[in-house]
């Protein structure tokens, strides 16, 4: 996805044949800014560590931000499939990074629209796929699996199904939940009747649906988290999580910097491989031996 690697790190073994052998040259990629090639030679020698890590992002490594885009413009992408954005002549991602790189706005509003997107993507199930023990390769029949984030809903949609008990019958009161704003419980209403059509789309956010900003955190301190485990977060007497919730609502330049704490935390997680784990028809419920054997027809639901 265009501006993936906005932050995160990457290992010198895929980073090194730019530096010193680009296209079996014998020297380094000309698309590469010369002091960023010094800085880069220096973390990475020829024949150095492969697995050191280095910045996708060296200007705001640790910050989400449009400061991907202007690095391209300034020659300073990490991977060459990043820089090739904007250094492929006539490539029709060059207006792209120019745009996102003068207009942050403009940027986050397309990373919104991008994971929305990728969340509609439908996953393979049954023997359609396979979980890879390293991605480039596919798994030998002996090791395949036919053997056997606080702030994630800033943008995105929920189906009334999950939205509707809040609403009409919360914890079997029949009436709603008390933590939700009066006025938006009855927009809501409006949206999800309670014999309603389960599959209409509710907005995660209300106020800037399709925008990555700070406003989830804002909703919850008024009320308006559409789904009861986010409102918690905030409704709940004296949880640890009310004093980030008030910090983000605040400060959104924390937010996005907790954030990207938080993914490159998720993407240092181990997946199970193998037998170690499955792919559940359904998310909340362990898969039974007869639904796995007989799971061509099964919708995956998480890994």
């Amino acid at each position: 996805m265009l501006g993936g690697h906005t932050f995160g790190r990457a290992q010198c073994q895929f980073v090194t044949p730019r530096l010193y052998n680009f296209n079996g040259t014998n020297s380094p990629d000309p698309s590469i800014n010369p002091t960023y090639l010094a800085q880069l030679r220096g973390l990475c020698p020829q024949n150095g560590n492969g697995t050191v890590l280095v910045n996708f992002e060296p200007v705001t490594p640790d910050g989400f931000d449009n400061k991907y885009y202007t690095n391209l413009r300034n020659g300073r992408g990490l991977i060459q499939s990043d820089q090739e954005l904007f250094s492929t002549p006539q490539a029709d991602t060059i207006p792209l990074v120019e745009q996102y790189s003068s207009n942050q706005t403009a940027f986050f509003d397309a990373f919104a629209k991008a994971m929305i997107r990728m969340g509609d993507l439908k996953p393979l199930t049954g023997n359609q796929g396979e979980i890879r023990l390293n991605c480039s390769v596919v798994n030998s029949r002996i090791m395949s699996v036919e053997n056997e984030d606080d702030g994630a809903h800033t943008f995105g949609r929920a189906q009334c199904q999950l939205v509707t008990p809040r609403l009409y019958n919360f914890n079997n009161t029949n009436g709603p939940d008390p933590s939700i704003d009066t006025t938006y419980l009855a927009q809501l209403r409006a949206l999800c009747p309670e014999n309603g059509v389960g599959t209409v789309v509710a907005n995660f956010d209300p106020v800037t649906p399709n925008t990555f900003d700070n406003q989830y955190y804002t909703n919850l301190r008024n009320g308006r988290g559409l789904i009861q485990s986010d409102q918690e977060l905030f409704s709940t007497p004296q949880a640890d999580t009310i004093p980030l919730v008030e910090q983000y609502s605040s400060n959104r330049s924390v937010f996005f910097k907790a954030f990207v704490e938080a993914m490159i935390r998720m993407g240092d997680l181990q997946p199970l491989t193998g037998n170690q784990g499955q792919i559940r028809l359904n998310c909340r419920v362990v898969n039974s031996r007869r639904s796995v054997e007989n799971d061509d027809d099964g919708v995956v639901s998480s890994i």
